[in-house]
């Protein structure tokens, strides 16, 4: 048995934070980063993906929620971001009658990716897996991504809660970024252009070939940390709706209803074993402000023509004097925006005054 002790830890993790500071000044010669693009696959890849299907407009197209506020992060810093949301332009495309077959599928999406790539010549390129179902499509999106040379960031639920696969499947993947990814893409932009030292960073894996630097200190963004409002514009919020499904509910709404989706809190009290809220966000829930929410829905019903929210929580009600609040401000600000919670509810926060409100 070897006994390592806290002077040991220290030479170790110091070890592994200059690897790491050598590893991105090679991936990054220079020290500067001024174009991002952050890319959503398409929800299926080609051995599920029906093209009818999709025409119809029964898929569903989630507005890239996480990567609206990511692309505020990056901006913030002086970076220049722009987001390809292959998924929408997969089923719109459909609806448009020009993917026939899965042929057509494969070479919509990588000729999209390819020639968005030449056009736009970002310094790093960011890619989203947020359910498995995802995963197969994620993983070829990677592979067009690795053959253009450019770094590869990735994150996302489903990469945190499998990153010893995904690491050995996405090989191109240079960086991963865990669990939430504001502080940590923050950081990661300060460090490629050696403002701060990679030992700064946290919850981040580089990986330079077979060799792992993992510096996986966890940071939660505050409640003040996640007071934003997505940057919508870069989304075509308004137009995700009429191509395909937004939420549980979309087909009980009249047929022009514009949907998004919105993010109150995040969190939750549970601790169901199905689920993975709890490892990705950690335990308890953050709120953001009233204000900050009754604006983000005014600037997507007055801007984008939405008037049915789906709300993201996985506790919408945990605290019950904010959610009537909430609700009440919807009513005072004269929104006329209905809503659901697909992600469910907790019954037990179902009481009266919350339910009337």
């Amino acid at each position: 048995m070897t006994l390592t002790t806290s002077a040991d830890s220290e030479f170790l993790k110091n070890k592994v934070s200059d690897d790491a500071q050598h590893f991105l000044e090679k991936l990054f010669p220079e020290p500067k980063l001024n174009r991002a693009l952050l890319v959503t696959p398409p929800d299926a890849d080609n051995t599920i993906f029906n093209p009818e299907a999709a025409s119809s407009g029964t898929y569903s197209n989630f507005p890239p929620y996480g990567l609206a506020l990511l692309s505020n992060v990056l901006e913030d810093a002086g970076v220049e971001c722009d987001i390809l949301n292959l998924n929408h332009i997969i089923l719109k495309t459909c609806h448009e009658g020009r993917i026939k077959t899965v042929n057509d599928f494969d070479a919509m999406w990588k000729n999209q990716l390819n020639a968005k790539i030449e056009e736009y010549q970002p310094d790093f390129i960011g890619v989203t897996c947020m359910f498995t179902m995802t995963y197969n499509s994620f993983k070829a999106v990677c592979k067009v991504i690795g053959q253009s040379g450019i770094p590869l960031v990735i994150g996302g639920v489903a990469v945190t809660n499998d990153i010893e696969m995904t690491l050995n499947e996405v090989p191109d993947a240079k960086i991963t970024v865990l669990n939430e990814g504001e502080l940590v893409l923050k950081d990661l932009v300060r460090a490629i252009r050696r403002e701060v030292d990679v030992g700064a960073l946290g919850q981040v894996i580089f990986s330079d070939g077979g060799k792992r630097y993992h510096l996986d200190e966890i940071r939660r963004p505050t409640g003040i940390e996640i007071d934003a409002i997505p940057n919508f514009d870069k989304i075509q919020v308004g137009e995700l709706s009429r191509y395909g499904v937004v939420g549980s509910y979309q087909a009980f709404l009249p047929k022009e209803t514009r949907v998004a989706t919105s993010l109150s809190n995040r969190g939750c009290r549970g601790r169901c074993t199905f689920c993975s809220v709890r490892s990705f966000n950690g335990a308890g829930v953050r709120h953001r402000s009233i204000n900050s929410i009754l604006n983000e829905l005014e600037i997507l019903k007055n801007e984008h023509g939405i008037n049915h929210i789906m709300w993201l929580d996985d506790d919408l009600f945990k605290d019950h004097p904010r959610a009537i609040s909430l609700f009440n401000g919807m009513v005072r600000r004269n929104l006329n925006m209905t809503w659901d919670a697909s992600n469910g509810v907790l019954a037990v926060s179902c009481v009266d005054d919350v339910i009337a409100a």
